[in-house]
């Protein structure tokens, strides 16, 4: 009797224990729903396994700038027309005001709604031209006037204004631990002033990841010419080199106009790209124009050393002027227009991640791949962030509030480290569903090896432009070009280094 009263006593406690699960089960998924249907973010449980298992905060538990009689924690942002919502920005990255349904959109509104929560501020952010962002922080620290408490900037912009006060050391501020993972080790190591460390990415920005050089084949044509290999495998078996590249380019072009050439707008082409794949191909063969020696500390030019201009030279012959390739610089707008990657009438496109939202709407799949690797004797892939469309992060040191600033900014990468960035994969692929998953595999591997080349940012003596121009010359004599323009690289790069020993107090 004592045995049965003891089993229905054990029986009774789990029917209650059960219909209590079922009941929160209930809830928590209403509860989901809900936030679906709200944010389309709602959580999962391997999100919430990482939330257990992240990197503690640095920020004191009681931090609160909800009493401060100004707590709003105001962002300047760069823009090439000075509106939101530009063609060269394709997705939001500091503030989004409510949800909208774009998944982008919404991972920022529910990252900047925790941080507000989480340290008691509110968000605004103010779009400037270019170079009416660099005028507003002269403007700001000679006026001794605080207005914003970050601002970002692309990094070709940061050469006019980079060598002055106008910064505060980002490794200074309160709460900012630069050795975590949240910020970018490349960008600190490539573009640190001496030891001053004024710009910087972490992932709090979208467009310093959307502006990474990657490749785009388009699967259908692939498919028609026999696959063309398994790309894929070469590129993580680290053999995509530059001669596979030339090898299907030429595999795939045809002429069918009948015109005597394989690289005409009527044509099937093997390569269709602007002028910058020679900077993206350049630095992914693990080239620089210029490095910053920790060693010394200085900035040292290094695009004329032998290698990199015979490699150089070898890049121009093998790729930018192959017979397959279309150089939409040579072409008219409407011509450039027409984009015979999209049409099926391009294999590759050698471009930036930003570039899958315009092939969203392709009938044919696309496959992402990295920049191919100069030979097989190279250890690892290279890729280009580029200075023309990425983001760089900066506090001028007009702001008053330094703590806050710190706190925002270390609380906002962090949050993003964990759930922005995860899911960015899926926002570049969006509208391909699940077409090439593999593509994901590829954007890891990319945005693990990116790097930030001071020399295109700084620009010493305008070279890294005139390298792009120089495409249209039809000769690929880099050597002579370097030779004319090395004094006054030589120039710039002497009065860069001066300035290094003056912000550092030398």
């Amino acid at each position: 009797m004592k045995r049965f009263m003891l089993l229905l006593l054990v029986l009774s406690l789990l029917l209650s224990v059960l219909v209590a699960c079922g009941a929160k089960n209930n809830d928590s998924e209403t509860k989901a729903g809900n936030e679906e249907n709200q944010s389309g973010t709602n959580e999962t449980a391997t999100e919430t396994e990482a939330k257990e298992t992240r990197i503690p905060s640095s920020l004191p538990s009681d931090l609160d700038f909800s009493k401060d009689p100004d707590h709003t924690f105001s962002v300047c942002h760069w823009s090439v027309t000075g509106e939101v919502g530009e063609s060269w920005i394709p997705w939001e990255e500091v503030y989004v005001s409510e949800y909208t349904g774009d998944l982008m959109d919404n991972l920022v509104y529910d990252r900047d709604s925790a941080v507000s929560e989480r340290l008691g501020v509110d968000f605004e952010t103010t779009y400037l031209y270019i170079s009416d962002l660099n005028e507003q922080v002269k403007k700001m620290v000679s006026g001794g006037y605080d207005e914003y408490d970050m601002m970002i900037q692309r990094g070709v912009q940061l050469n006019k204004i980079a060598f002055s006060d106008y910064f505060l050391n980002l490794n200074e501020l309160p709460y900012i631990d630069l050795q975590k993972p949240w910020w970018n080790q490349d960008s600190l190591n490539s573009l640190v002033l001496g030891e001053k460390y004024q710009f910087a990415a972490s992932d709090i920005l979208v467009l310093d990841k959307s502006a990474t050089a990657c490749m785009y084949y388009n699967a259908a044509v692939a498919e028609d010419n026999g696959g063309v290999g398994n790309m894929y495998e070469l590129a993580k078996n680290k053999q995509w080199t530059i001669e596979e590249m030339v090898k299907r380019m030429e595999l795939v072009a045809t002429d069918l106009d009948n015109d005597g050439t394989t690289n005409s707008v009527g044509d099937l082409v093997g390569f269709w790209g602007g002028d910058d794949p020679i900077h993206l191909l350049f630095n992914g063969a693990g080239h620089y124009f210029m490095i910053n020696n920790p060693a010394t500390g200085y900035m040292e030019y290094t695009f004329g050393e032998p290698d990199a201009i015979s490699d150089m030279v070898d890049i121009f012959e093998d790729v930018m002027y192959n017979p397959t390739y279309i150089n939409t610089s040579f072409l008219s707008k409407e011509q450039r227009e027409d984009d015979m990657f999209e049409k099926d009438m391009a294999l590759f496109a050698m471009t930036r991640v930003k570039s899958a939202t315009l092939y969203r709407s392709m009938k044919s799949a696309y496959g992402i791949l990295p920049i191919p690797m100069f030979d097989e004797y190279q250890e690892r892939y290279y890729h280009e962030v580029s200075p023309h469309h990425d983001s760089l992060l900066f506090v001028p040191s007009s702001v008053l509030n330094e703590e806050m600033a710190g706190a925002v900014i270390e609380e906002l990468s962090r949050e993003s480290y964990y759930t922005v960035i995860p899911n960015f994969y899926d926002v570049v692929i969006e509208g391909k569903g699940t077409r090439d998953e593999q593509s994901k595999e590829m954007l890891k591997i990319i945005f693990e090896t990116r790097v930030y080349d001071p020399g295109l940012v700084f620009d010493m003596a305008d070279f890294g432009t005139i390298v792009l121009r120089w495409t249209a010359k039809g000769t690929s004599d880099m050597a002579h070009l370097y030779e004319e323009y090395e004094d006054r690289i030589d120039t710039d790069l002497r009065k860069m280094n001066e300035k290094i020993d003056s912000l550092n107090g030398y």
